[in-house]
C-alpha cells in the first residue's frame, strides 16, 4: 500500500492527475486480490497457497508489472499510467476469478 500511496502522491506532485487516479485504484484492485483470498480461507475454503495460484495476475505478476512501470517512469510517466492501468484490469480479474472459484466450492459442498 505505501508503494501505492507514494505513487499516487508522486503523480499529483508532478501534475500528472490521471495517474494519481490510476495508481489509487491499483491499490484497491490489489487490496481486493488479497481481501478475496483471505475471505476464501477464512471461510474454510482453497487452504493454504490453493487460492494463491488463482486468477491471472497474483501478486507475484503484479509486482513485476509495477515494477517495470515505476523504472520506466522516468521515461515517460504515460508508460506509468499504462502498467498502473493493466494492474486495475488484471486485478479486478483475479479479483472476479477468485470469487468464482469461491462459490463453486461452496456450491460442491451445499
Amino acid at each position: 500500500g505505501v508503494v501505492y500511496v507514494g505513487l499516487t502522491a508522486g503523480c499529483l506532485l508532478a501534475g500528472y492527475d490521471l495517474g494519481a487516479v490510476l495508481a489509487a485504484a491499483a491499490m484497491t484492485s490489489a487490496f481486493m486480490v488479497s481481501y478475496a483470498r483471505a475471505r476464501s480461507e477464512s471461510l474454510g475454503f482453497a487452504p493454504g497457497k490453493g487460492m494463491a495460484n488463482v486468477g491471472l495476475a497474483p501478486r507475484e505478476v503484479r509486482l513485476v508489472i509495477l515494477t517495470a512501470g515505476v523504472a520506466l517512469a522516468g521515461v515517460n510517466l504515460g508508460i506509468l499510467g499504462f502498467t498502473l492501468g493493466l494492474i486495475v484490469v488484471l486485478a479486478t480479474i483475479t479479483t472476479i476469478q477468485r470469487i468464482v472459484v469461491t462459490l463453486r466450492q461452496a456450491s460442491l459442498q451445499g
